[in-house]
């Protein structure tokens, strides 16, 4: 018995999905930026940035040496960059609940989806994907609110 390989098949069931391209590489990119807007904008200390984003300590470290979050330069000099800094204006003075800062980081989330920024995040994570070709994550998050 001959056994066949569909490479196209097998394309897709090793492409990463949206969620996990967010859980990767976008919210790891954002919270990076929101501790470095809070610790060196609004003088911070990590500790303090650690209990406004429900995070331990530790992981503002690792945010700021770039172990985690490393991709923040696709988000800088973008609109996106204005809703982070205006997230951690809110955090720094307080005037957010937790609930509150959930719903604005998944706003932001859902922007960089629907803006396409999502599918440069996926073409670095994965160089066979062609953010100029594919639209998934754009169809898939065009009309959530």
């Amino acid at each position: 018995m001959k056994i066949g390989l569909n490479i196209t098949m097998l394309y897709y069931t090793l492409m990463l999905t949206p969620y996990e391209v967010i859980a990767k590489a976008s919210l790891p990119a954002i919270r990076c930026l929101l501790a470095r807007e809070l610790i060196y904008r609004y003088n911070y200390t990590q500790k303090e940035v650690a209990k406004l984003m429900n995070v331990t300590q530790a992981t503002i470290s690792y945010y700021l040496s770039l172990e985690r979050g490393k991709y923040t330069k696709i988000l800088e000099n973008t609109y996106i960059m204005r809703m982070i800094q205006d997230l951690a204006r809110k955090l720094a003075n307080r005037s957010i609940s937790q609930s509150e800062f959930l719903c604005e980081l998944n706003k932001i989330i859902l922007e960089i989806a629907r803006s396409g920024i999502l599918c440069k995040y996926h073409e670095v994570l994965e160089p066979s994907i062609s953010s100029t070709k594919c639209k998934i994550c754009i169809d898939l998050f065009r009309n959530l609110q």
